[in-house]
């Protein structure tokens, strides 16, 4: 790692994780101005100008415009920076001698006249060309980066850091290349030669912050009354004003005044000027020991042994010092104790606030940041650190004044740029934003941070090569940097370049810890959860579901309050639940997660939800905007699919209107569906802490027999459903009291209404002998008409706690409702008898309540760097109706309750490999209350939270289901770009539950037939074992493959029922179902940059039924063939594809034992556009 990009770290610290923080919420100044001018944006010393043909020298001062023409200089011990729309930022060292010309007749080059000095130029956007003159040699750059250094004999060297230059003389011309360095002396043919060391060439234009109390030095009474002015400047933090009082003509003589000229000296830059000063000391002193501490810091070099600090100013560059070590820990201390020594030394407050902040201590960085101001009002890292911290609480126009301040006190503090330029960006003025970036990064052209930003702002804008450009400068500047392999993933996945951008983000996490220079050990987490979400996210893209499922599950672990981790994860489940809603298993970690990622989000992030996710989940350019997202499918079975949502966020608001319609056909007769769903979100930030989350569903859904069915013929042709959520509400509050300390309540009022009609209810008909035993039963139908409404009040407080090694979770969730059930059975018809006569009618109207009360705890304990250890317990208590599903219903209710362990452990290896185990019981609830919750839906990678295990087209609705979890997971990454997993799942259930029953009465014509109850007793339990391998090839193509065999086990009791011996009865007492399932999915997915892409994939599946089936229905075993094909517009902003599905056109005939999602039973086409803007 190169001395510079350690220099960026260290003074960076603040700025970086502001912007992390999602703090750049600003407005900035007026937009550049014509191609001419040319603006002096920052200076330190001083700068003249003089009329062509004049020696009448006038100072220049900042914001000042240049007219073209004037001769300029910088005097000594000076630096000065300009800008100009033509040619960018170029940086002058001191004595330098120049002139800015307009173009020639006819060209759009600037003329740079340069007769002696260093120049630094810094070029991007449009003209990119320059040209540059001097008495004996020319020079044209093309979109360029460089060095230029001007003797007083006229020879110029020329370095080049990106760019071509041409460079010529009388002898000749050469091209300087990047990493490049070009000479040309009077009288010779230029030349050309490797640049080595080149950033050693600019260490001059680096920033080095304060560290000299001036009151702990032992002033004579004469230096320091005629240093008053300069001294008093250095005191209030404003450096530049103590460079410039600092008398011109003045020659330091006493070994305290030359430490004092070295420590001046540093604010332009100038170290080794410092360091012979420092050199002509006739004795050391431990202040002298602390600039050259300093340097050693910044240049990342061994400091020598010295004796222990005991001043503030030794304290402050130990602090530095520290801080370059990776020792943040020690550095914060350091600067405590420099406090300690000089309670009055505001640049030691100054830098207790600014690491307190890369701890992510708001409220404690705050009041050192208080106390700094009122110690040096004019300190530019404070004034630019208020900024930031004002601009967190979205407090816009305080931070653009704070901004403002420290680029007026010292225009050469890149970080003030950096915060205003991002603050320009959430404000909309894009443009602006840039050129502050750009700003920033010329200012500080080593620090490749810096570059990162401004090569995403690039990307942002679609300037593709520029961004490109400026991410490969970064990468050569510090390839040890996490962030520019970030940012560089992120904008090759914007630019379809998949396997590349998972390259570089997994090379981002690698480096992930090199970032401990300035970010503490649980922030570093939190960037590691930030790149694994955006990674899961990626793999999604390479058809790699199962790898970003668990990327995403170590993002969670990595972090738990990472909103970004819980919405893929969301995402992830959603794609996993039944469409139809029949199947529940993956409702209630869908949508706990998104209530999660909602709660945890900031406003900055906007509204989540499976219809405004986010391509990117890393949200530090986000502005204030109004967007819209619309996703529509159709398919050649008549089925349409259609979500939109409109969303917006403006300063400490968001918000999100939303809508879904799904139309099914049914793959039978009367297998429709029909769904429309209208929302709307409100999340407001009332304080810099607390934010407030308001959620409003209106759901209305009708449909036919919509249960999955072995055989098509079997579906029931009469049954009607509707279902009406009308509204549900949800509110919550999140708040953050430090890092890592969260606070979350949800409240909710769900009303759920469901109305059934159905000419051909199943009905088991019993017969009791003289004792009231069942002996035999008779299968029957009826007609039903059922209404049900549920309406669920449910509270939730949960609080989470992250250290470094610790992560704890606990909550108690209370909820209470009541089902307002009636139910009318009408005639009926036994099976075994049909058109024989019975008499039999019910009308029931029943309100049972239910109740639950939950506690929870989860502790997630990093035991080293490669084992976590996951330990929890849950304890449930629920009152539930009865019987209020299966008519005849009945009043009344049971109880159950419930100690749940939970345990788990991650081990990772090495970074390839990781090994997972995970253990959980649990109980659900009886309907929606189960999915209203945020309590943790993993342990160790694992889902443990299931709305129902048991798949309701097999068992039916459940409630109070009895379930435990377990799973293995070994996933490895080989160095040929290969990913495999083998994983291995137990899950099993039980239930015992009262079903509606009818009884025979005394035989008489129609016989009658009374109501009656039957308990059943219900134990589900499936083992799988998953293998699944995926490759990366090239840079274009992605291949998977995929075995899934499951094997799932049902037995169903009726402890009531005794048959007489050998008695051949319909019911019976016991029976088992036996069924396996296997599945080989095998694809190539082809995705090119220029946004076009292909998908070819192949599915076998097969299942064996045994036992409870007898054979009638033994399973199948059958191939679909799937292609797709689309394009991906300007940064995805659009999406079209084609696709069919059943290319073989083969039906099957599958035993929903076995969970699985329907499949089309014929060819089918699609067509699906997706928008966001």
């Amino acid at each position: 790692m190169t001395s510079s990009s350690h220099i960026s770290k260290i003074l960076a610290g603040f700025s970086t994780i502001a912007v992390l923080l999602g703090a750049a919420v600003a407005h900035a100044q007026g937009a550049p101005g014509d191609s001419d001018s040319v603006v002096v944006i920052s200076l330190e010393g001083k700068l003249e100008s003089a009329p062509a043909g004049t020696e009448n020298w006038t100072p220049v001062a900042v914001n000042q415009t240049l007219r073209p023409g004037d001769r300029l200089r910088t005097g000594r011990n000076s630096r000065a920076t300009l800008r100009s729309a033509a040619a960018g930022e170029e940086t002058v060292r001191e004595e330098g001698i120049f002139t800015i010309n307009p173009p020639r007749a006819g060209s759009t080059r600037p003329v740079f006249e340069l007769v002696r000095g260093w120049y630094y130029f810094f070029t991007r956007g449009q003209p990119l060309d320059i040209e540059l003159r001097n008495r004996l040699a020319s020079a044209a750059s093309r979109q360029t980066e460089f060095l230029v250094v001007v003797g007083e004999d006229d020879k110029v060297e020329i370095t080049v850091f990106d760019g071509v230059v041409d460079l010529t003389n009388a002898q000749g011309g050469v091209v300087i290349n990047k990493g490049e360095r070009g000479v040309a002396v009077p009288g010779q043919p230029p030349t050309t030669a490797p640049a080595l060391n080149a950033t050693n060439l600019i260490q001059w234009v680096l920033y080095y912050p304060g560290v000299l109390d001036t009151d702990e030095l032992p002033w004579d009474n004469g230096a320091k009354d005629a240093l008053r002015d300069s001294i008093e400047a250095y005191r209030t933090g404003d450096l530049v004003r103590a460079l410039n009082s600092y008398p011109s003509d003045r020659v330091a003589i006493t070994d305290v005044e030359k430490t004092y000229y070295a420590a001046l000296l540093l604010v332009v830059g100038e170290a080794e000027k410092a360091e012979k000063t420092l050199d002509s000391l006739t004795q050391a002193s431990r202040f002298s020991a602390a600039l050259r501490k300093l340097i050693a810091a910044v240049r990342n070099d061994p400091a020598p042994d010295n004796a222990p600090p005991s001043s503030a100013t030794e304290w402050i560059s130990e602090s530095y010092y520290r801080q370059s070590r990776l020792d943040l820990e020690g550095a914060l201390a350091a600067a405590h104790s420099a406090t300690q020594a000089s309670p009055e030394f505001g640049f030691a407050w100054a830098r207790v606030a600014e690491l307190e902040f890369s701890f992510g201590r708001i409220d404690a960085a705050r009041a050192a940041l208080e106390k700094a101001l009122a110690l040096s009002p004019l300190h530019a890292a404070a004034l630019a650190l208020r900024g930031f911290l004002l601009a967190a609480e979205n407090k816009i126009p305080e931070a653009i004044v704070q901004f403002d301040k420290a680029i007026a006190v010292d225009g050469a503090f890149a970080d003030a740029w950096l915060g205003r330029g991002l603050c320009r960006i959430r404000r909309g003025d894009e443009s602006g934003g840039r050129e502050d970036l750009r700003t920033a990064a010329a200012l500080v052209p080593t620090r490749a941070v810096f570059r990162s930003y401004l090569a995403k702002a690039f990307s942002d804008a679609g300037r593709t090569q520029l961004a490109e450009r400026e991410l490969n400068l970064s990468r050569q500047m510090d390839p040890n940097d996490p962030t520019v392999w970030l940012y560089s993933a992120l904008h090759h996945q914007q630019q379809n370049r998949i396997n590349q951008a998972i390259r570089e983000l997994e090379r981002s996490q690698e480096l992930n810890n090199n970032r401990a220079v300035y970010r503490s050990e649980m922030l570093l987490d939190q960037d590691r959860a930030v790149r694994s979400a955006n990674l899961a996210g990626i793999y999604n893209d390479a058809g790699m579901t199962e790898v970003s499922v668990r990327e995403a599950g170590r993002a969670v672990s990595s972090d738990y309050a990472n909103y970004s981790a819980h919405l893929f994860l969301a995402n992830s489940y959603e794609r996993l639940r039944d469409p139809k809603q029949i199947n529940q298993r993956y409702e209630t970690p869908a949508l706990a997660e998104y209530l999660i990622a909602n709660l945890l989000a900031p406003v900055g992030a906007g509204l989540l939800s499976p219809a405004i996710s986010q391509q990117e989940y890393s949200k530090l350019f986000e502005r204030d905007r109004f967007g819209v997202s619309s996703t529509t499918e159709y398919q050649s079975s008549g089925n349409w699919y259609q979500n939109g949502a409109q969303y917006g966020t403006f300063g400490n608001m968001s918000y999100s209107v939303e809508g879904l319609y799904r139309s099914d056909h049914g793959q039978r007769h009367n297998n429709d569906l029909e769904q429309r769903v209208l929302s709307a979100q409100v999340k407001q930030q009332i304080t810099a802490h607390d934010t407030i989350y308001l959620s409003v569903t209106d759901y209305r859904a009708t449909s036919g027999d919509v249960t999955q069915r072995y055989d098509q013929d079997d579906g029931n042709p009469g049954v009607r459903t509707r279902e009406e959520h009308e509204p549900d509400m949800f509110l919550g509050y999140h708040r953050e009291w430090a890092p890592g300390q969260h606070t979350l309540l949800l409240g909710a009022v769900l009303n759920d209404k469901l109305a059934r009609r159905d000419p051909f209810q199943e009905l088991e008909v019993l017969s009791r002998n003289a004792n009231g035993g069942i002996d035999d039963a008779l299968t029957g139908s009826t007609r039903e008409n059922y209404h049900t409404r549920f309406k669920l009040f449910s509270g939730e407080l949960q609080q989470i706690v992250q250290t470094e090694n610790f992560t704890f979770v606990a909550g108690g969730r209370f909820q209470t409702g009541e089902f307002r059930t009636q139910a009318t059975q009408n005639g009926l018809e036994v099976l075994a008898f049909p058109g024989f006569p019975y008499a039999y009618g019910t009308q029931r109207s029943i309100s049972p309540d239910f109740q639950r009360i939950t506690f929870y705890s989860y502790n997630t304990w990093n035991v080293t760097r490669s084992v976590q250890l996951v330990a929890g317990m849950a304890y449930d208590h629920l009152t539930l109706p009865t019987n209020f599903r299966a008519s005849p219903i009945e009043e009344g209710d049971d109880t159950t309750s419930r100690f749940s362990p939970k345990a788990g452990l991650v081990w990772t290896a090495d970074k390839d490999t990781t090994l997972r185990l995970a253990y959980a019981q649990g109980v659900t609830g009886v309907s929606v209350d189960q999915s209203t919750q945020i309590e943790p839906s993993q342990v160790a990678g694992f889902n443990q939270s299931f709305r129902s295990v048991i798949p309701e087209s097999a068992g039916g609705s459940s409630a109070g289901e009895r379930y435990e979890a377990a799973g293995v997971s070994l996933e490895r990454k080989f160095p040929t770009d290969t990913y495999a997993i083998l994983a291995g799942e137990w899950l099993s259930s039980e239930q015992h539950r009262t079903i509606g029953a009818g009884r025979f009465g005394p035989s008489a014509m129609p016989t009658p037939v009374f109501p009656d109850r039957l308990r059943q007793h219900v134990e589900f339990s499936e083992r799988s074992l998953l293998f699944t391998l995926n490759q990366l090839v090239d840079e274009d193509w992605a291949l998977g493959a995929r075995y899934r065999v499951s094997h799932a086990d049902s037995k169903i009791k009726y402890p009531d029922f005794n048959p007489a011996p050998g008695a051949d009865t319909v019911l019976k007492r016991s029976t088992r179902f036996d069924s396996v399932l296997h599945q080989v999915t095998l694809y190539a997915i082809y995705n090119h940059s220029s946004g076009l892409f292909a998908q070819a994939q192949t599915v076998w599946t097969a299942q064996d039924n045994n036992d409870g089936f007898k054979g009638t229905e033994p399973g199948d075993d059958f191939w679909h063939c799937n292609l797709f094909a689309g394009y991906r517009f300007w940064r995805r902003r659009a999406e079209v594809s084609v696709g069919v599905l059943n290319i073989g056109d083969r039906d099957y005939k599958l035993e929903p034992l076995t969970l699985y999602n329907e499949l089309p039973r014929e060819r089918t086409f699609v067509a699906r556009l997706s928008l966001k803007f």
